[in-house]
């Protein structure tokens, strides 16, 4: 096992020393003052299962810190397949043997940000509240020819699902517990993975994922249409928002895409159906910077709004590739709160 002290203001990895003996004691010298994180992970490697402690906050103000005992725990598995949905009756998505092999599925942890400290708080060594921050927010993984894939040593926290697709003629139909094409079980009744993620807790095991993946994906390509003589402003996102209404709690059916400075944009793997279509300026004071349409409920309301009173529709067919697409620019009508 090894310890590792980070400063929580640059971030940087002040220390990192391994935790001998059997009692696995540890000793760091010659630290400044200062507000630190401190973390220990088990020995592993490729492909096997690590243990990590809480990071726990201390402050070193003079005086050593002594007694600080960091509790390894397993980190936590999701298992799960990918089902591709192939069309005899369209050939966009190639029907390639290694469609599976090309599809790569991604957990993102989300970031919560951190409460400041209380102005009465005298603690040197503050409750462990979070798994280490060295471990990646990020992790890929790959199916195998079956379509099984797992998502091995993650830490505690709340997990939302990206996906690459083999080809711009796939789409992204479901994310979810089971079979997309079985009534769902009571378990994926509750649960909205699509939209809500999964969160997991130290030595979790999650099995059950299924992300179904079909073919008949369409794409759109276009440009913003501004007055002659103007230019596109920066910070300009296309957002496409589901037309039908029994459709708008569906996050797989919103999706964005940055305006280029020369006010082209593109748009991938789009689930065939009827959308409204709208550019709109992406607030640098707004947090929901941060996060994409299908992340934060608030902000997606807040889209599908804009559109719906825009009224600008656009539909796709199975495959159907759009180019040359002009979007008129035009400020949205403002949300009432």
């Amino acid at each position: 096992s090894s310890v590792r002290l980070v400063d929580l203001e640059s971030r940087a990895a002040i220390g990192n020393i391994g935790a001998t003996g059997d009692d696995r004691t540890f000793q760091l010298n010659g630290i400044s003052d200062g507000n630190y994180e401190i973390s220990a992970i088990g020995s592993g490697g490729p492909n096997t299962d690590l243990a990590i402690s809480s990071a726990r906050r201390i402050t070193i103000k003079g005086s050593d810190v002594t007694g600080i005992d960091l509790a390894l725990a397993p980190l936590a598995l999701i298992t799960g397949r990918v089902n591709l949905e192939p069309d005899p009756k369209l050939n966009c998505g190639k029907h390639r043997d290694t469609a599976l092999r090309e599809t790569l599925i991604s957990v993102r942890l989300d970031r919560v940000e951190e409460k400041p400290e209380g102005k009465n708080s005298r603690d040197k060594s503050a409750p462990a509240t979070e798994s280490a921050s060295f471990l990646p927010a990020l992790s890929d993984a790959a199916p195998n020819d079956k379509g099984e894939i797992n998502w091995r040593n993650l830490a505690s926290g709340r997990y939302r699902f990206e996906a690459r697709l083999p080809g711009f003629g796939w789409y992204v139909r479901a994310i979810g517990f089971g079979s997309a094409n079985q009534k769902p079980s009571a378990r994926a009744a509750e649960a909205n993975i699509a939209r809500d993620g999964i969160t997991l807790k130290s030595a979790d095991k999650i099995s059950g994922v299924t992300v179904t993946i079909t073919e008949g994906g369409a794409s759109l390509r276009g440009r913003l249409a501004i007055a002659e003589g103007q230019q596109v402003p920066p910070g300009i996102r296309v957002y496409l928002a589901p037309l039908e209404r029994e459709a708008s709690e569906n996050v797989l059916r919103f999706f964005e895409a940055r305006a280029e400075s020369d006010g082209t944009f593109t748009v991938a793997n789009i689930a065939p159906g009827r959308y409204w279509i709208m550019a709109r300026p992406f607030d640098e004071n707004d947090p929901t910077k941060l996060k994409s349409i299908r992340q934060d409920s608030g902000f997606r309301a807040q889209v599908l709004h804009e559109a719906e009173s825009l009224k600008k529709e656009i539909s796709f067919k199975p495959c159907e590739r759009t180019a040359d697409y002009d979007l008129k620019f035009a400020p949205a009508v403002p949300s009432k709160q």
